[in-house]
């Protein structure tokens, strides 16, 4: 298996196991969550 799909499998492996510990039903409510708790903030406009 080339080392591209190994990493895509991590990164889904990664992603659902936040999914699952948050309760989180989609990617883009992972996103919310990490605005919601200053894990990301909002990048200003130039």
């Amino acid at each position: 298996m080339p080392r591209t799909e190994r990493a895509g499998e991590s990164v889904r492996s990664h992603i659902h196991r936040a999914m699952t510990k948050l309760n989180a039903r989609d990617r883009a409510q992972l996103v919310v969550i990490a605005y919601q708790s200053g894990l990301v903030k909002p990048h200003p406009h130039a």
